[in-house]
């Protein structure tokens, strides 16, 4: 009886080890994406740039703000208004570019896609005031001109929280300005910006 008694137990409690050691879980905490559809980011910055055909450097202000349709695709509004240009040039005054268009987004996973590298093309126009000539004992009449330009963008962002992430971007501005009394002047420039940028969900 006994002999009975202590195999019973000895088998009940490998049983009981083996059911435990098949039915051992590890819980590991998913970390929360920030980067939804439905989002709208928001952000201005100072974005120094690169003139193509001069190398000259110039400084601006970048604004944008984007729309999250999905993880893959967003709407983007690009602006830059000229602060300063270290060298006198003929648009010194006023340059404002606006661009809007769309990106597309490579991180498209639900977990883990707080990341985002994103590509864009947006068409847009190229407003500049230039600095008048002096033709004989009168200035020109050519001072303001608008002209249809497009942006292409490289982004990288990083979102840390449901409220605020990080951005950088480099586009490839494009401008063919005609007009001008010495024929067209190309204004392509390569911008950078970065910074903080702050965002909204509307969906739940």
């Amino acid at each position: 009886m006994v002999r009975i008694l202590l195999i019973v137990l000895l088998t009940g409690g490998v049983s009981c080890f083996a059911q435990r050691g098949e039915n051992r879980y590890i819980l590991r905490e998913i970390p929360a994406s920030y980067r939804l559809p439905g989002l709208i980011s928001a952000s201005a910055t100072f974005a120094p740039s690169m003139g193509i055909g001069d190398g000259l450097n110039s400084y601006h202000l970048h604004g944008f703000a984007e729309y999250h349709l999905s993880r893959n695709v967003s709407l983007k509004s690009d602006s830059y208004l000229l602060l300063n240009r270290p060298l006198v040039t003929f648009y010194n005054d006023e340059m404002f570019r606006s661009y809007f268009g769309a990106f597309y987004h490579l991180n498209n996973n639900e977990i883990g896609g707080n990341w985002d590298v994103k590509f864009g093309l947006l068409p847009g126009v190229t407003y500049l005031k230039r600095t008048p000539w002096i033709t004989g004992e009168d200035e020109d009449a050519f001072t303001r001109s608008l002209a249809p330009s497009v942006s292409l963008a490289v982004g990288f962002d990083y979102y840390v929280w449901t409220y605020f992430h990080f951005f950088s971007q480099v586009s490839y501005v494009h401008s063919n300005v005609r007009g001008l009394p010495n024929g067209s002047q190309q204004l392509d420039e390569i911008i950078f910006s970065a910074g903080l940028g702050f965002q909204i969900p509307t969906r739940r």
